[in-house]
């Protein structure tokens, strides 16, 4: 029996009941929220474990699907883990640009005014395809596990467990579903950038950002852009979210404002130590660009876990406000780090860079 997952807006419940109803009927398995969800599982987590086990992912796609937030990393994760996907479209919206990134070469079906024609379309596409497993359990039974972890990868270490610029973009975007489902986070690509611009950036700029590897599947990381004074202080301002287009070129070196997008890690995982492997790096990273001749004068960094701010205030970091999607902005001026005993003790290269800079 076939089973596919339903992937739908809120607003479009009812008309997701009765397609479930008469997929169900012809003999097809479905898989809805928040009918399927198992009591006290977390959300997030059981939608992705959902869609991974599913043969392939129906969308209900309209006017209130194009712009949800969680149908875009339902579909998100479909193509993360080589599920295709079948959009059924209910009305004449076009697709935004991260939707067509990702729905642009499906079959689609559109019910056209005739439901129940519609309706044996999509049975038909359904049981003609092939049941499949996601890309990276595939990939797990062909070899053993290269990095045992936990350990921070650059880009040349992730090509070697099929982490190409693609897969790290889609990768990181369902570590941030998973990690930020609870909160009132909001995806929107006006002002935080498409999935086209963030592989753009990954793949120019792969010094700024860096994966937390454990038995070779993702489970945190880090990402941060360089920028003018200006962008700096309209995102702590809360005018505006960081995006890829505020980054400056800084290999000439220079002045430069550092602003962390984002540091998840996946809850099962999040502890003081494993955290302090993402700021180990980091700051390995800050190091290797000040020896380059690119001074950074303040770093900021959105907040969304109690264990993070509880990290940043012990570095110095100042809180500022809360931004657009509930995450605490914090800001610290680089200079305070010499004052720092932590910094003192645990890095103790970058302290004396530090202070040489004086």
């Amino acid at each position: 029996m076939k089973s596919t997952f339903i992937s739908y807006s809120t607003q479009n419940k009812e008309i997701a009941d009765k397609l479930v109803e008469a997929l169900e009927k012809r003999g097809l398995r479905c898989y809805i929220a928040p009918r399927d969800i198992r009591p006290g599982k977390i959300y997030a987590c059981e939608i992705v474990e959902a869609i991974k086990n599913q043969d392939l992912v129906t969308v209900i796609f309209s006017k209130e699907s194009n712009a949800s937030r969680y149908v875009l990393c339902e579909i998100n994760s479909a193509v993360l883990h080589n599920k295709t996907i079948i959009p059924y479209k209910i009305d004449s919206t076009e697709p935004s640009d991260s939707m067509e990134f990702y729905l642009g070469i499906s079959h689609w079906i559109s019910v056209d005014g005739n439901i129940e024609e519609s309706i044996n379309l999509l049975v038909n596409a359904i049981n003609g395809v092939s049941a499949s497993k996601g890309g990276e359990e595939e990939r797990e039974t062909s070899g053993e596990i290269l990095y045992k972890g936990p350990v921070m990868l650059d880009y040349e270490e992730l090509q070697k467990i099929n982490f190409d610029v693609k897969r790290i973009v889609m990768a990181t975007i369902e570590l941030d579903y998973l990690t930020l489902e609870d909160g009132d986070y909001v995806i929107n690509e006006e002002i935080e950038g498409s999935v086209d611009t963030w592989i753009d950036h990954v793949r120019y700029y792969p010094d700024l950002y860096s994966l937390l590897i454990k038995d070779d599947k993702l489970i945190g990381y880090w990402q941060f852009i360089l920028m003018n004074e200006k962008n700096y202080s309209d995102i702590l301002d809360a005018k505006t979210m960081v995006n890829p287009s505020m980054l400056d070129f800084y290999e000439f070196g220079g002045d430069f404002y550092c602003y962390i997008c984002i540091m998840p890690i996946l809850r099962e995982y999040e502890n003081a130590s494993i955290m302090m492997l993402l700021w180990d790096k980091l700051f390995e990273r800050i190091e290797e660009m000040m020896g380059k001749g690119i001074v950074i004068k303040k770093i900021g960094i959105s907040v969304y876990s109690q264990l993070l701010e509880k990290i940043v205030q012990k570095l110095g970091f100042t809180f500022v406000k809360t931004n657009d999607a509930n995450g605490k902005i914090y800001d610290l001026d680089m200079t305070q780090l010499k004052n720092n005993t932590f910094i003192k003790s645990r890095y103790i290269s970058l302290y004396n860079k530090l202070t040489e800079s004086e």
